[in-house]
């Protein structure tokens, strides 16, 4: 979902999103993301974002907006690991 989002596409999805919480979730609180309890309302919320561009451009650019605020999270990361990884194998504690 992450994928279309940083597109500035709008994210439909269903219930079963267990294994993308915590992204379903940023999504879905900045407003860029539905979540439809079964095929129908996919169905549904997919032909009224269809019949409605500007509404689709707006719930798009609000799923992007989160992709760019998390832009660079990795090398965020990173940087704090690398504090705690030795650079080379004479640093290596025996």
């Amino acid at each position: 979902m992450m994928e279309p989002a940083g597109l500035g596409k709008p994210v439909v999805v269903g219930p079963a999103t267990w294994n993308f919480r915590d992204p379903v979730e940023l999504l879905r609180s900045s407003g860029g993301l539905t979540q439809c309890e079964n095929p129908e309302a996919v169905r549904r919320e997919l032909l009224a974002l269809h019949a409605d561009p500007a509404r689709r451009l707006q719930v798009g650019r609000r799923a992007r907006d989160v992709c760019l605020e998390s832009k660079g999270a990795t090398r965020r990361i990173l940087d704090i690991l690398r504090a705690y990884v030795p650079r080379n194998r004479t640093e290596i504690p025996s």
